[in-house]
């Protein structure tokens, strides 16, 4: 059931990206295929998308370039979750592409920061710096109005594009997509609710850690059964969900 909301991603770090369609397999690579990928999302009628795009510049082109279907996206109703991104900035005052979107009235947008296995958040845990002196960033992203919430990112079980493997990669890129999952139950879960009713929702469904008050929108991480939970919102005077 969860498979009709969550069925594409994308990742675009340092230009090269990839995205599949989750059904004909088709892969595009590159940057410029970024706004394919969201065109991807609303032609599957996606209502949950998750995207990690690692893209640092809100030049105004690039903004226009993808503005239209980013708005199109809205206007279906999707949600679209989005990595913070793992550069130890603060996306409020420094924005990340699709995360700064959010201050621009697209508040269908919910970027994740990461945390680490103690609830520590990323951004405060040491730099890893190889044998060689190269660094490895293991950091995230973080906003008081850009950055809705956080969630676990270290260590995470993934794909990797070296020799078609899993491992265990750090970032905002591993935190995403469990929020995205969490969405995408919300969503079949509460059929008839709409996308700015679910993001509320998982808002007021955190776990609030006094690290993330000044840190994110929500002041809190992700609480799966909290949001999936019928009778948690009564606690707010919130009923009929």
């Amino acid at each position: 059931g969860v498979s009709r909301y969550l069925q594409s991603s994308i990742q675009s770090h340092n230009d090269v990206g990839v995205f599949d369609d989750g059904r004909s397999g088709k892969v595009l690579s590159g940057l410029g295929k970024l706004s394919a990928a969201l065109t991807g999302f609303l032609n599957l009628e996606c209502k949950v998308c998750n995207i990690s795009c690692g893209i640092e510049s809100t030049e105004s082109n690039i903004i226009a370039y993808i503005t239209p279907v980013l708005m199109k996206l809205r206007a279906k109703g999707s949600i679209l979750v989005v990595a913070a991104g793992n550069k130890r900035v603060d996306t409020d005052i420094r924005p990340d592409l699709l995360s700064s979107f959010i201050t621009r009235g697209m508040d269908n947008i919910v970027a994740v920061a990461a945390l680490n296995q103690d609830d520590l958040r990323l951004w405060e845990c040491p730099t890893v710096v190889r044998n060689d002196g190269s660094v490895i960033e293991t950091g995230s992203n973080f906003g008081k109005e850009s950055v809705l919430l956080a969630a676990p990112g270290e260590k995470i079980v993934s794909s990797t594009t070296l020799h078609n493997k899993f491992g265990r990669m750090t970032g905002t890129s591993q935190a995403a997509p469990k929020v995205a999952a969490v969405l995408a139950m919300m969503a079949n879960r509460f059929p008839t609710r709409s996308y700015s009713e679910l993001i509320d929702r998982l808002r007021m469904s955190v776990d609030k850690l006094d690290s993330l008050q000044s840190n994110t929108i929500s002041g809190g991480k992700l609480n799966m059964v909290n949001a999936l939970r019928r009778d948690w919102f009564g606690k707010f005077g919130v009923f009929g969900w």
